[in-house]
């Protein structure tokens, strides 16, 4: 039901669909005794269900993102929890660019890398730390990802 409403919506919006991932179910069982002076053969069977689907939608810009979430959070039955995750492409720095396109003109695939400088390593540097603030485990593109339980 909600797979249905998520399609439309984005079907409404013109926001692209790349995949709806579908993951098992995490099944949770617990007994319980009614009160705790009861005997065993009074025992309760709790049992917790949670589906887990994960929409990710691409070239989405921030207003459209906002109203879309805005949207679908006011929406969804109650029960249903959800989790978003932004991911943005952002182009290269302006020093690796040009040391890549020196070892392309190159024309040779194994050739040799010169050190990288003091600067350049500085660079590196800062966009590894920001990628361990994040995820480690999220790849980079340009689309929030949702999970809904």
């Amino acid at each position: 039901l909600l797979l249905i409403f998520f399609q439309a919506v984005c079907g409404h919006l013109q926001i692209e669909v790349v995949s709806i991932k579908v993951f098992p179910y995490v099944w949770w069982i617990q007994n319980a005794l009614r009160a705790k002076f009861a005997k065993k053969k009074n025992q309760l069977h709790y049992e917790t269900r949670t589906h887990i689907r994960q929409f990710t939608i691409k070239n989405v810009t921030g207003s459209t993102a906002s109203t879309f979430l805005e949207y679908i959070q006011r929406n969804i039955p109650e029960g249903i929890a959800m989790k978003v995750t932004y991911d943005e492409i952002a182009p290269l720095p302006e020093m690796i660019r040009t040391k890549m396109e020196v070892l392309q003109q190159a024309g040779e695939e194994n050739a040799k890398t010169v050190p990288m400088s003091e600067q350049e390593k500085s660079v590196v540097e800062a966009l590894l730390k920001e990628g361990a603030k994040q995820d480690p485990e999220s790849l980079p593109s340009n689309s929030p990802n949702l999970t809904a339980n």
